[in-house]
């Protein structure tokens, strides 16, 4: 007994693309842009999402009122100071890595 073919009884979809007249390497090359988009559209839901993520807290303020509870990397204007400040590890830091 030999080995059957798993797809036996299933239509080839690419005959039906063929019989409609369908360019098979525009098909493909299209079906290729078609992923390439869905990646970059999920790559700016990503950066959208990060862009929101850093709206949800006051972006300026005293150093009184700094947010609490931030991921490292996030940025703070603290106005007592008069200069950025980043969260690093809990803590905040200037540009330097100063802790503030």
């Amino acid at each position: 007994m030999g080995v059957q073919n798993p797809f036996s009884g299933y239509a080839n979809p690419f005959s039906a693309l063929g019989a409609a007249g369908v360019n098979y390497p525009k098909y493909i090359a299209d079906v290729a842009q078609n992923i390439k988009d869905v990646q970059l559209v999920a790559c700016n839901m990503e950066l959208i999402k990060a862009y929101a993520s850093m709206m949800a807290y006051p972006l300026v303020g005293t150093t009184a009122d700094r947010p609490t509870g931030l991921d490292t990397g996030k940025i703070y204007f603290d106005t007592t100071l008069g200069q950025p400040i980043w969260v690093l590890d809990g803590g905040w830091v200037d540009a330097m890595g100063t802790p503030v």
